[in-house]
């Protein structure tokens, strides 16, 4: 069986979530900000309780529960640049 796997994607003015069986899209989501909204915020790091609501209620609109999962992936983030590939991430 293929694993199920949660793509995240946070972009300048949305969240895209969808969510994949393998290689096959099973469904996906995009919640948009209004500039207005964000520029709320003091800075990127401060949207996460935003960000991470726009993914929980995606995930509570299609059934999908986290343990559910096999592997979440993102793009972005507030790290410096990394290579390429898989990293593994714990508490």
């Amino acid at each position: 069986m293929a694993p199920r796997i949660l793509a995240v994607n946070p972009g300048s003015t949305s969240t895209k979530v969808a969510c994949f069986d393998g290689e096959v899209e099973i469904w996906r989501e995009e919640a948009t900000h209004a500039p207005q909204e964000l520029a709320g915020f003091p800075s990127i790091a401060a949207q996460f309780e935003l960000r991470a609501s726009d993914v929980d209620h995606a995930m509570l609109a299609h059934g999908l529960r986290a343990d559910s999962l096999g592997a979440v992936v993102g793009r972005g983030g507030l790290l410096r640049p990394l290579r390429g590939g898989t990293y593994r991430v714990d508490e």
